[in-house]
């Protein structure tokens, strides 16, 4: 049911803020395709599921140059007193009996007819992170307004990475928008070869990786870089993450935790792309499948390696490796 999905946790009034009204899941939810809980990292590029905003929009207003501005569509955004950008506020509508749709994801739900706005943002680098343990929770004030009056104010917690990997499925919405449409591959995150097509298994067809090649991965939420990026603007080129990253030569295998590695031979770089908003890189270079490892797509799945990466939180890609 759609009222699992309800942020009831999250959602506590601020007494310093005096605000109209508004119902107790004004917040809906954050997250990408499917919304989830209101956790967020600095720098994390995701979409905020609002309601009492935006009831006059007829269609999706995007960013249309950077800096990304913190006002859009007359809806602005703070965290901890901070102005967070915008890349886009796109609003839908979702009643008893229909389907409530996400980019390319579709999920039944029943619950009373809603207007909500799906706003993509930007979290603040600045925003606090924990010290130690580096993976307790902060919580941080989040202040949603229209037209300068401020209409939800909700608490989130903040973590230093929540790592997400892109999909075909981030693609609309606002998010991630450099990323091709790939409407024909599966969910699951992706890496690319050098010309942009993902060596992945996609209704029977399929590009394979060749060991030795270079591929990359996208993903969001990998949290603060060295030396620092600023929020909302494009990002310089030497702006980096430490990473681990892992390698599982097994079908269709899920991403988990990469064991720890001071610097793998196979990767080749982890930061921000440059002269993107947000949106993070992983370059690396495929293994060479050992012994036994099947080909693919004839084991009848979509991969025969699935590359991990992970900092505190961790996500990964499933592709195909050519078997000689």
């Amino acid at each position: 049911m759609f009222k699992r999905l309800l942020l009831v946790t999250a959602l506590v009034p601020l007494a310093s803020v005096c605000l109209l009204a508004q119902p107790p899941d004004s917040l809906v939810a954050s997250g990408y395709l499917l919304p989830t809980g209101a956790t967020v990292a600095p720098g994390q590029v995701l979409r905020l599921y609002v309601q009492e905003v935006g009831a006059s929009l007829t269609g999706p207003v995007f960013a249309d140059s950077v800096p990304l501005p913190t006002t859009l569509a007359d809806i602005s955004i703070s965290v901890q007193g901070l102005p967070v950008p915008i890349f886009a506020v796109v609003p839908f509508s979702s009643c008893t009996g229909t389907v409530f749709v996400t980019d390319l994801f579709l999920l039944q739900h029943s619950h009373p007819c809603r207007s909500f706005v799906a706003i993509t943002v930007q979290i603040p680098f600045e925003i606090p992170v924990s010290g130690a343990p580096a993976n307790a929770a902060v919580s941080v004030d989040v202040i949603i307004s229209e037209g300068g009056v401020a209409k939800v104010a909700v608490a989130m917690n903040t973590l230093n990475d929540q790592i997400h990997v892109i999909t075909a499925c981030d693609n609309g919405q606002g998010l991630a928008r450099s990323t091709a449409a790939l409407a024909n591959a599966p969910c699951g995150g992706l890496a690319f070869h050098s010309d942009g097509t993902p060596a992945v298994n996609s209704q029977g067809f399929v590009r394979p990786a060749e060991p030795g090649e270079q591929l990359v991965m996208y993903a969001l939420g990998l949290g603060p870089t060295t030396p620092p990026a600023q929020t909302g603007q494009p990002s310089p080129s030497s702006a980096m993450v430490p990473v681990q990253i892992g390698f599982d030569f097994s079908p269709n295998a899920p991403p988990k935790y990469p064991l720890y590695q001071t610097q793998h031979p196979n990767l080749v770089f982890a930061g921000l792309t440059p002269g993107s908003v947000g949106l993070y890189q992983i370059n690396f270079t495929v293994p060479q499948p050992p012994p036994g490892t099947p080909s693919c797509p004839s084991n009848g799945g979509v991969s025969n390696l699935t590359v991990s990466i992970g900092i505190l939180s961790f996500d990964g890609a499933a592709l195909c490796v050519a078997v000689k």
